[in-house]
């Protein structure tokens, strides 16, 4: 009698071991290697949103620098009574060229730089 409990107790205990070991082999672990999947690919889909983001703002940020130069030009243009688009004296000529130089490092840092 006493053998026939230790039979069942065993039987017990192995059928629970064998069923925790189902369980986490084939119903936690693989569920949980699917969330990790899906983790990565939703964090890689958000970065590479970011990285448009960076890259349209980059663009848009160095359309408005080109625009303010073309404007700033043509202002100087007129403090020295000449029309639109004309050929400045070198040292106008060069401040502009900087600043529009600086604001495009400056969108560069902005948008790209670091990310």
């Amino acid at each position: 009698m006493m053998d026939r409990i230790v039979r069942v107790v065993v039987v017990i205990c192995t059928l629970a071991v064998a069923f925790s070991l189902f369980y986490y082999f084939v119903i936690f672990l693989p569920s949980e290697k699917r969330a990790e999947r899906d983790r990565a690919t939703r964090e890689r889909q958000e970065a590479e949103l970011q990285r448009a983001k960076d890259r349209k703002g980059y663009e848009q940020c160095r359309g408005e620098a080109l625009a303010t130069y073309a404007s700033d030009w043509d202002r100087a243009c007129q403090a020295y009574g000449k029309p639109k688009d004309c050929g400045l004296p070198r040292h106008s000529s060069e401040r502009l060229d900087r600043l529009l130089r600086e604001a495009r490092e400056e969108c560069f840092r902005k948008f790209l730089y670091g990310k």
